[in-house]
């Protein structure tokens, strides 16, 4: 196992110890959270044409696109879903509110993003039974490392 996965795989621990100590009175549970877009992007094509030349032209130009933003509990295996026809900052809040609603009242979630640019906005209202914790993609591995948002995560770094 390279190194700086050793360095991630030892922080979460951590990590989640200080969202308990921020909110001692509920059950900190794990989540991951990620989305991918299923649909139809057009591709080019070969058309007949007089000898010696090869023009292109798109095959088809319309995108038809659909979002799975899905998050699961790694303890208890419950799971959230939803089909978005977008992915952007609205669609985001749209599913935190859902998610901090389907959770218990005891409980508080420590939830895993990647660092897409609408898990990042400032313009995102997170519930306040939800903490985000987003891995950063860098260019250079040793300097991906999970980070949180909130005051509760900041002071474990």
């Amino acid at each position: 196992m390279r190194p700086h996965k050793r360095r991630l795989k030892n922080q979460l621990p951590e990590k989640l110890a200080a969202v308990q100590a921020a909110h001692p009175q509920c059950r900190v549970q794990l989540w991951a959270q990620d989305e991918a877009r299923f649909g139809q992007k057009g591709t080019a094509c070969r058309l007949w044409a007089a000898r010696g030349s090869r023009p292109q032209r798109p095959r088809q130009t319309e995108y038809r696109n659909l979002y799975v933003f899905g998050a699961v509990c790694c303890e208890t295996g419950q799971a959230c879903g939803w089909l978005m026809p977008w992915a952007n900052t609205e669609a985001m809040q749209a599913y935190l509110t859902q998610l901090g609603a389907q959770l218990d009242a005891d409980v508080h979630a420590a939830l895993v993003l990647d660092g897409a640019g609408w898990h990042t906005t400032a313009a995102l209202a997170v519930p306040d039974n939800i903490t985000l914790c987003w891995r950063c993609r860098r260019a250079h591995p040793s300097s991906t490392r999970p980070r949180c948002c909130g005051a509760s995560c900041a002071s474990a770094t």
